[in-house]
C-alpha cells in the first residue's frame, strides 16, 4: 500500500494544536501521526472521559493520552458490535470517516464541546487492514468492516439476495448491486462504478427527492478508493473499503468536472493542478465561511487555507463542509447545497499534497 494514505459531524471540529484538552472549553482537532508518535494528548483522566464520553471508551484509553497500542482496540469496537437491540459500535464517539491509512473519530468534550481526533500512518494502515473481513453479511445482527481489492477478487459476499437488499437496505441498492456479491464487472455492469457513482450524483427528484443511494453513504474518500457504509439487519452497520484499480477507475470516472450549489442536485468533481471546481451561484448556501474562503471556484492554490479553516478553527470548523477523508496524498469534503443534494469534492495533487504535509503532517 502506498501511503500518501450517530451524530457528532466532523464539521464541529477544531483548535489549532495537535493536542487536546477534553476539559477545556474549545472544539479540538489532534493529529496522531503514528509515524511521529507514540501517543497524542487528549487531557483530563479516566474519570472526566467516562463522564463525558462513556464507559466503554474509558475502559479503552484509560485517560490524558490514546496511544499507539490501544489504536486497534478503538477501531475494532468503532466498526463491530453485535446483537438485535443496543446500538453498535462505541458509544459517544462517532467514526468521520476511513480510508486506506487513516480514520477520524469525534466525541464529546467539556461544554459541549466537540473533540476530533485523526489517526494516520503506517501503523494505522495496518490496524484497518487486520480489522478487515473479506466479507460482509447484511442479513445478520453484526455489524462489519469488509475490504473489496478489486485487483486481488472479483468480488465481495455481501449476504443474502436481491429482496434481502432491497428490504434491508434499498431499492436503489438492490437495482445496482443485484444479489449476494458485489462486483467489480459482471456482465457488462460494472458494480463497482455504479455504486459510487450513484451515491455521488444525483440529478433525479427535483427539490423534494431524496439525493443518493439510500440507507448507504460514503464514509471515506481518497486516491486509493473510497469506503461506503450501508444499513444493515436492525442496529446492525456494514462497511466495505473498495480498493484496487476498479475503486480508483469508480472515483475517476465519476468526476463531473464542477459541482453546483444553486440547484437541488447532488455531484462530484476532481481538484488537482489542472483543474480548479467551480462550485456554482449559490456557494453561500453551504456557509458564508466557506464562500469567503474560496469564493465561487476553489482552486488547488486555496488548499492550503481550507484544511487549515477546517482542522485549525476554534469556533467549529467551517460551517457546511464535512471531511471524508484525509491521506498523506489528498483529501475529501463534502459541502452542503442549496437543496437536498450534497455536493462532493477530492483534492489531490502535487500543491495539496504540499498542504497536507505543512497544515495536518507536521503538526
Amino acid at each position: 500500500m502506498r501511503l500518501s494514505l450517530a451524530t457528532l459531524a466532523v464539521t464541529a471540529v477544531l483548535s489549532s494544536s495537535a493536542f487536546a484538552n477534553i476539559k477545556d472549553s474549545s472544539n479540538d482537532f489532534m493529529v496522531f501521526n503514528t509515524d511521529t508518535s507514540s501517543n497524542v494528548y487528549i487531557g483530563g483522566g479516566n474519570s472526566n472521559i467516562r463522564a463525558l464520553v462513556s464507559d466503554e471508551f474509558a475502559d479503552l484509553v484509560g485517560g490524558g493520552k490514546i496511544h499507539n497500542h490501544q489504536i486497534n482496540g478503538i477501531f475494532n469496537a468503532l466498526v463491530g458490535g453485535k446483537g438485535w437491540n443496543a446500538e453498535h459500535g462505541l458509544k459517544n464517539v462517532t467514526l468521520n470517516f476511513v480510508t486506506p491509512e487513516s480514520f477520524s473519530i469525534s466525541y464529546p468534550g467539556a461544554s459541549s464541546t466537540t473533540e476530533t481526533v485523526l489517526f494516520i500512518g503506517h501503523e494505522v494502515a495496518e490496524v484497518i487492514a487486520d480489522n478487515a473481513r473479506a466479507n460482509i453479511n447484511i442479513k445478520d445482527n453484526k455489524s462489519d468492516f469488509g475490504h473489496y481489492n478489486t485487483d486481488e477478487m472479483n468480488s465481495i459476499w455481501i449476504g443474502g439476495g436481491a429482496s434481502d437488499a432491497r428490504k434491508i437496505v434499498s431499492q436503489e441498492f438492490s437495482d445496482i448491486v443485484g444479489g449476494s456479491r458485489i462486483y467489480a464487472e459482471r456482465r457488462g455492469k460494472q458494480e463497482v462504478k455504479d455504486l459510487f457513482y450513484n451515491l455521488v450524483n444525483d440529478k433525479t427528484g427535483g427539490w423534494n427527492g431524496y439525493k443518493g443511494v439510500e440507507n448507504v453513504s460514503v464514509l471515506g474518500l481518497s486516491t486509493s478508493g473510497f469506503v461506503a457504509e450501508i444499513n444493515g439487519n436492525g442496529p446492525s452497520v456494514e462497511r466495505i473499503l473498495f480498493s484496487g484499480e476498479h475503486a480508483q477507475a469508480a472515483v475517476s470516472k465519476s468526476d463531473e468536472k464542477f459541482v453546483n450549489t444553486k440547484d437541488p442536485d447532488s455531484q462530484f468533481a476532481i481538484l488537482n493542478d489542472q483543474h480548479s471546481v467551480f462550485m456554482g451561484g449559490a456557494v453561500e448556501s453551504v456557509s458564508p465561511e466557506f464562500k469567503t474562503l474560496v469564493g465561487k471556484t476553489l482552486k488547488a492554490d486555496e488548499a492550503e487555507k481550507l484544511l487549515s479553516a477546517l482542522t485549525k478553527h476554534k469556533n467549529g470548523g467551517v460551517a457546511g463542509v464535512k471531511l471524508l477523508g484525509i491521506t498523506q496524498d489528498s483529501f475529501a469534503i463534502e459541502l452542503d447545497s442549496s437543496g437536498p443534494g450534497k455536493e462532493t469534492i477530492l483534492l489531490k495533487g502535487a500543491t495539496v499534497e504540499s498542504a497536507i504535509e505543512k497544515v495536518v503532517l507536521s503538526r
